[in-house]
């Protein structure tokens, strides 16, 4: 079919799809195609791409969720994503839909809260108040016991997309830490904000990872992810970044106390 109508963003889903369910099986895990196969998708559907199709990658890659259809073939707790590995080269990829779920069994360490005042119940924290008392109670250095200073970032990446042209893509790290232990190993730590109810944007922290692992190279990335529980015990757990997903790695429960009560103090 010859195409003979520029491709509209409305559009977007039905390239998508014809891309996806002409490969698809139930046992498939990733999907791989090219530029090529893009522009042939559009042309099957009666629609051109040649100027639209950094636009495509780009509300994939980087800001929509795919077509309902396609996610909808996804088993449980996973969830299917575009992913750009190098120029020209582009897959669906099954990755954890990754939610993370506080362990009842993990023991409460006690601390003395280090701020004044009231608060809000830790459950019921905005993202910034929620580090805020992180910060405060030095609760990061007691998890990884590393020497630690906090430091907001707004990063900027440019990211080469499979079309041959350099595309500026705006990512926020709220927190990020660098820390040093005392062998002088230097780590840098990004810190996500855990919802109870809706799970991390594993796509973000793909990009931030590799985006610091290029920034910094002589770094040790090591993401963390945080959650208030109930009135006063903040959770802090380690991530690890694996080829299927985000993973759970160690994590410890910090109960805030303003009671003389200091047994069991990290």
């Amino acid at each position: 079919m010859i195409a003979q109508k520029p491709l509209p963003r409305s559009k977007f889903a039905s390239v998508a799809e014809r891309l996806f369910f002409c490969r698809h099986t139930d046992d498939v895990r990733e999907i791989a195609f090219r530029n090529a196969d893009v522009e042939a998708a559009a042309d099957e559907l009666g629609y051109a791409v040649d100027e639209q199709l950094s636009d495509f990658f780009i509300a994939y890659v980087f800001h929509k969720p795919l077509p309902r259809s396609i996610r909808a073939t996804a088993p449980r707790d996973f969830e299917w994503r575009m992913i750009n590995d190098s120029p020209d080269r582009y897959r669906f990829a099954l990755r954890t839909n990754f939610c993370v779920i506080p362990d009842k069994m993990v023991a409460e360490y006690k601390v003395n809260e280090g701020m004044i005042g009231e608060r809000q119940p830790c459950s019921q924290m905005s993202k910034g108040e929620l580090f805020e008392v992180i910060h405060a109670n030095r609760l990061v250095e007691r998890f990884t016991g590393l020497r630690c200073m906090s430091q907001e970032m707004d990063v900027c990446a440019e990211v080469l997309l499979g079309f041959g042209t350099a595309e500026t893509i705006r990512l926020t790290i709220d927190v990020l830490l660098f820390g040093e232990s005392q062998q002088g190993t230097q780590y840098v730590m990004p810190i996500y904000y855990a919802s109870e109810n809706e799970p991390l944007n594993s796509q973000a922290i793909d990009l931030h990872s590799r985006l610091l692992r290029n920034r910094y190279p002589n770094f040790i990335y090591s993401p963390l992810a945080a959650q208030g529980i109930g009135e006063n015990v903040i959770a802090l757990f380690s991530l690890e970044i694996g080829y299927d997903g985000i993973r759970k790695g160690p994590e410890r429960h910090y109960r805030l106390i303003r009671t003389a009560d200091t047994q069991c103090i990290a």
